[in-house]
């Protein structure tokens, strides 16, 4: 059944056409936050097809106990990959009745020390594959009854912080773009969010030293996002309390300054280029080589 528009209480995607439980495709399901949806959302019942550019991983989350679902290894920068999950999600279960958009990477540093091949990466991962993504998932949920796109978006969308330039970007990016096709179809039986959570306990997380807020572990998220599924919201911050550092960006831009200096803000990312953040930097810097002489 679909809800009134502007009720809160908007449908769960209807199941599939056997009759059975209705599908989920999740992006950067091999670990983190998107293998934490895929695992509530497999609670809550959910079919799942899981696409991860690390194949083993994503056949790791796919075949864990009492589980049978989908594994897909695709790497989201590739344009003939961003409709494969939707497509076997369309084949095997009627359609995708909920997309969540949660693939991401983090360089984080000044700016002007990045590598040239990891600043087009980035925005291609995070911003690249979730308009392609979500391209693919509408065109697959439109004839078939509809559906809900969650994207995974970040408080430096709202909340520019130092040493996250590029992340925070294309954060923004996705929050900005979720808006339009979200007014585009909202009076329809599609509907899109953001979901914004505050610093997450991830494999990204080493180096970051967040302030005000503690991390959140990547199930926070996981249940945040099972919430969105069930309600017609534009964005969703997590915690709620995230709002309010992201309400400052309202202040005079002295006083924003003067506010972020107090709890060193510009301090978060001061241990990026440690030891303890080498491992990630290194996977990232390969990823973005190979996917530059692709």
């Amino acid at each position: 059944m679909r809800a009134r528009h502007g009720d809160e209480t908007s449908l769960l995607p209807r199941p599939d056409h056997t009759g059975g439980a209705p599908a989920a495709v999740i992006t950067g399901a091999g670990r983190g936050p998107g293998q934490a949806i895929a695992r509530r959302l497999h609670r809550d019942g959910y079919q799942l097809v899981l696409g991860d550019i690390d194949g083993p991983r994503a056949r790791a989350t796919a075949d864990e106990p009492d589980t049978r679902h989908t594994a897909v290894e695709a790497d989201i920068t590739r344009r003939d990959a961003a409709d494969e999950p939707a497509a076997v999600a369309t084949e095997r279960h009627g359609r995708p009745g909920v997309r969540g958009d949660n693939a991401d990477v983090m360089p984080l540093g000044r700016f002007r020390h990045h590598s040239p091949d990891v600043l087009p990466y980035a925005c291609e991962v995070n911003l690249g594959g979730i308009v392609r993504g979500s391209r693919a998932a509408i065109e697959h949920m439109r004839p078939r009854g509809g559906g809900r796109i969650i994207e995974i978006a970040g408080i430096t969308a709202v909340k520019p912080l130092a040493g996250f330039a590029v992340h925070g970007a294309t954060k923004a990016a996705v929050v900005s773009f979720s808006q339009s096709p979200r007014r585009e179809l909202r009076h329809g039986s599609i509907h899109v969010t953001a979901v914004l959570p505050h610093m997450i306990t991830t494999p990204m997380a080493p180096g970051i030293e967040p302030r005000l807020l503690r991390p959140l572990g990547a199930s926070h998220v996981a249940d945040a996002v099972a919430r969105a599924i069930t309600k017609r919201r534009a964005t969703v911050h997590v915690p709620r309390t995230a709002r309010f550092p992201a309400r400052t960006a309202l202040l005079p831009q002295r006083v924003q300054d003067v506010t972020d200096d107090i709890p060193r803000m510009d301090d978060v990312a001061s241990a990026v280029g440690t030891p303890v953040r080498a491992p990630y930097d290194d996977e990232l810097i390969a990823h973005a080589a190979r996917s530059t002489t692709a």
